[in-house]
């Protein structure tokens, strides 16, 4: 069996994924950003934000904002300083935040143990 695993792990066929809640390692503030930029800044803007261990996800999206960011920090003050940094004002026009206060589904499948029938989602 371990050798199985580890011919799956190593040929890519199947890969682990760990689903951990930020607030359990000390990220309790999570926020939505709906970021507005000039067409030619979005790109660099982006950039940036890969770099940044706060960020769950970024997203170039279409609309009135050109990038979608999540983001988790240790507290309020964190997320502020977040938002002072100076890269706002170089690439971005506006940025709106949006604070989420309760958890939200994580993808995970909730089921009985296994038998022999599967869990669907």
């Amino acid at each position: 069996m371990a050798r199985r695993i580890d011919w799956l792990l190593g040929s890519g066929q199947l890969s682990i994924r760990a689903i951990v809640d930020p607030a359990d390692v000390g990220f309790s503030v999570e926020a939505v950003l709906w970021v507005q930029a000039a067409p030619q800044h979005v790109e660099a803007l982006g950039q940036h934000l890969t770099r940044w261990p706060e960020v769950r996800y970024a997203a170039a999206i279409a609309g009135t904002s050109q990038l979608l960011v999540n983001i988790v920090t240790p507290s309020h003050a964190a997320l502020y300083l977040l938002l002072a940094r100076p890269v706002w004002a170089k690439y971005s026009q506006h940025v709106r935040t949006d604070l989420i206060h309760s958890a939200r589904a994580s993808g995970a499948v909730a089921c009985a143990p296994p038998t022999r029938s599967s869990c669907s989602s």
